[in-house]
């Protein structure tokens, strides 16, 4: 065999061997029933680096004590002067059917995202058991807590990104006052929740959407 036939001989083997590595690391992507072909996998919910799972606690809820809102129904997205494309103002809230022993209500509102992170968007405590409806943009009604924006009392819901985020807010009526030693800070939610967990006596949810609306060019 001459030596160019040689040479020939060689290139062609390494050019195989280079096509079959690189078809063997490129990626593989499965299909599903809800995928298209090639399309990639749902990316797996991640924690944020060393951040615990959420607490969650599970208050009774008899049924009869209910919270609504004039401002929308339950399950409804968020007005524009209620959300961070607009005013950013704080829901009017309305409750009923208290039970008699109650002492304050405790109001928080949160949400899970896909990463399974736990944001905290309002949380307050010791309101007067007198309460039974809050306005728009109320203020000074109760103790303010943390928020996951430590500086900011009531955080308005708001994304950067797109899909539906669902909120919930949550009313406690609770057979105390809670009391925290204010001087080290405001209570974190977790905080107020492993407080008051023993002594709440009813609870009504209240769940609000938020989607971020499209760009237009």
């Amino acid at each position: 065999m001459s030596r160019t036939s040689i040479s020939t001989a060689i290139y062609s083997a390494v050019a195989i061997i280079s096509l079959t590595s690189t078809l063997i690391a490129a990626p593989q992507f499965t299909t599903g029933p809800d995928r298209k072909q090639g399309q990639r996998p749902p990316r797996p919910p991640q924690n944020q680096p060393n951040q615990p799972p959420p607490y969650l606690i599970k208050p009774i809820s008899t049924g009869k004590f209910i919270i609504t809102s004039p401002a929308l129904k339950e399950g409804d997205p968020l007005p524009k002067e209620f959300n961070g494309d607009g005013e950013g103002a704080t829901l009017p809230l309305e409750w009923k059917g208290a039970p008699s022993e109650t002492k304050s209500y405790a109001i928080v509102m949160d949400h899970i995202d896909r990463d399974n992170f736990l944001k905290t968007y309002w949380n307050v405590y010791a309101i007067p058991a007198t309460t039974t409806s809050i306005p728009k943009n109320a203020k000074n009604f109760g103790t303010y807590g943390t928020t996951w924006k430590r500086d900011q009392n009531y955080v308005t819901p708001h994304s950067q990104g797109g899909g539906k985020h669902t909120m919930t807010i949550h009313v406690y009526a609770v057979s105390m006052v809670p009391k925290f030693d204010e001087s080290k800070g405001k209570i974190s939610r977790e905080e107020l929740l492993k407080t008051i967990k023993d002594f709440i006596i009813d609870s009504a949810e209240f769940k609000v959407t938020y989607q971020r609306p499209p760009t237009t060019n």
